[in-house]
C-alpha cells in the first residue's frame, strides 16, 4: 500500500512539472511574439510616417497577437490613411474569424469605427 501510494505520488509529481514546464513554454512563446510584434509596430509606424503603405500592409500581416493588430488599427487611424485602416480592420476581421472558428466558445470584440471616405491616391 505504502508503495502504490509513492508511485502515485511520484506520477502525481511529474503531471505537476510537466504542467508547469508547458506553462513556463507557453510564456516564454508569448513574450517572444510580443517582442516581435513590438518590433513589428515600430516598422510599421515607420512605414505609415514615411507614406509606405504597401509595406505597411505588409507589417501588419505578420503581427501575431491580435491587441498588436488592433494597435496597428489605432495607428493608420490615427495618421488618418483610411485605406490602410481598411485593410487592417479586414486582417482582424479575418483573423477573429478563423479564431472562433477554431474555438466556437472565443467571442472577441471587432472595434468598428465608422469607414472613412477612400483617398485616390491610397493603396
Amino acid at each position: 500500500s505504502s508503495f502504490r501510494a509513492d508511485l502515485m505520488l511520484k506520477e502525481h509529481r511529474h503531471r505537476i512539472a510537466s504542467t508547469q514546464e508547458e506553462d513556463e513554454s507557453l510564456d516564454v512563446i508569448l513574450r517572444k511574439q510580443s517582442e516581435l510584434d513590438r518590433n513589428l509596430l515600430k516598422l510599421y509606424t515607420a512605414a505609415c510616417k514615411g507614406e509606405k503603405l504597401v509595406r505597411a500592409l505588409d507589417l501588419a500581416t505578420m503581427l501575431n497577437l491580435h491587441r498588436s493588430l488592433e494597435g496597428a488599427l489605432k495607428m493608420a487611424n490615427v495618421l488618418r490613411l483610411p485605406s490602410l485602416a481598411d485593410r487592417v480592420r479586414l486582417l482582424l476581421q479575418t483573423k477573429v474569424t478563423l479564431m472562433s472558428s477554431l474555438t466556437p466558445s472565443a467571442t472577441t470584440h471587432v472595434p468598428t469605427t465608422p469607414t472613412p471616405t477612400p483617398t485616390p491616391c491610397g493603396l
